[in-house]
């Protein structure tokens, strides 16, 4: 929940704008923030006519990178929409919201306006896709305005309200767009575990010390990137959480994620490398025990070497500029039957994946050494890639 404070001078708006009033109107606005203000939210200090109903005041809303989020990356941060609901003439103590989204890149915030003299308890239920939910339960003091993220009550790509009141208040729903990405730092311990669609095995197994300076780097990618607007989904709760390699791919799925970056490191390697699942003769992952092969999708290929061509190229300056690295290249996965029946094949989370989909390979002692430098280089490339 958030409050904000914004004031306007009053301003005048000529007659007929957007077709609506008969003569000049003079309006002020004021947003509050905290439990007490002196004046309502929204004030017109002259009166409507009747057929000046129609809103007559549009808002443009510019979202910006938070306050202290370090150096920004090189590229720009990703466009973020916004949109918000028209404004009403008098309060009710039943509002019904049927648009609203709080899944994948949807944010969705209900705003509510107590305009009276006495305190409104308000009631907020829900109507997904899934069924009903319950929403925020809170009493608004007067004179104030509540801010309540429905994110943190469902997810969903179908969200309606229904706000009840025992006092007359104003309802908006604002909603906002952001990108989703998905992280995943490499290896885990899971079981052996034939996949029944492809015939590839989902297994994935703990590499040390790879998996903890891996995790860790994911964990600073990710503070940069929500610091510049980007939602970030991770694979894994933490470096050892036990995430197969289907289930990776599956996380990066049900977000909707823009793209999976999977994060490695390999002491064989000189300089940081981005490896993309490749076209034919490269398309395909194979079990060398059952002989089954499995390819994957032609537009998840095709995207995938798209976007880890901008990624790396953003990421390589990025590192070059700060620690002067460099540059290992954009490289096709060739390596589809390195993996037998006993484990996974290298990369096999490619087959699974519905989004584009690459891996970025560090040199293991640059990564131990320069963690937050490759994070802020993750969230130079994927910025460049949105």
């Amino acid at each position: 929940m958030q409050q904000e404070v914004w004031g306007a001078p009053p301003h005048p708006l000529p007659p007929r704008l957007f077709g609506a009033a008969e003569r000049p109107l003079l309006v002020e606005l004021t947003l509050m923030r905290g439990r007490e203000a002196a004046r309502p939210c929204a004030a017109v200090r002259r009166a409507l006519p009747a057929v000046a109903a129609v809103a007559a005041l549009a808002l443009a809303s510019v979202l910006f990178p938070a306050a202290g989020a370090g150096p920004a990356p090189a590229a720009a941060a990703p466009a973020i929409w916004a949109h918000d609901s028209v404004g009403a003439v008098s309060p009710s103590q039943v509002w019904y919201l049927a648009e609203g989204a709080t899944a994948g890149d949807f944010e969705t915030w209900l705003l509510v306006q107590n305009p009276g003299e006495v305190p409104a308890e308000i009631d907020v239920k829900l109507h997904t896709g899934e069924g009903e939910r319950q929403g925020p339960h809170d009493t608004v003091p007067p004179r104030t305005r509540r801010s309540y993220d429905l994110g943190e009550y469902a997810e969903s790509y179908h969200v309606s309200s229904l706000v009840t009141a025992s006092a007359g208040v104003v309802c908006e729903r604002a909603m906002y767009g952001r990108p989703v990405v998905c992280l995943d730092p490499g290896h885990a311990a899971t079981p052996s575990q034939i996949d029944p669609e492809t015939g590839i095995n989902t297994q994935d197994w703990i590499n040390e010390p790879e998996i903890g300076i891996v995790y860790d780097i994911a964990v600073r990618a990710k503070a940069v990137l929500e610091a510049h607007g980007v939602r970030v989904v991770m694979t894994k709760a933490s470096a050892y959480d036990p995430v197969n390699l289907k289930r990776r791919a599956e996380i990066a799925n049900q977000a909707r994620a823009r793209m999976i970056v999977h994060i490695h490191a390999d002491p064989g390697l000189s300089a940081p490398t981005t490896l993309y699942p490749g076209p034919a003769p490269y398309d395909w992952k194979a079990n060398t025990e059952t002989g089954r092969v499995a390819r994957i999708d032609p537009a998840v290929q095709a995207a995938s070497e798209a976007a880890a061509r901008r990624f790396h190229a953003a990421m390589v300056a990025y590192l070059r500029q700060a620690e002067g690295t460099g540059d290992g290249g954009v490289v096709v996965e060739n390596r589809g039957t390195t993996g037998t029946g006993n484990y996974g094949p290298i990369f096999s989370y490619d087959i699974w994946s519905e989004v584009p989909t690459f891996t970025l390979e560090n040199n293991l002692a640059f990564a131990d050494a320069h963690r937050q430098e490759i994070a802020e280089a993750v969230a130079a490339g994927v910025l460049s890639s949105l």
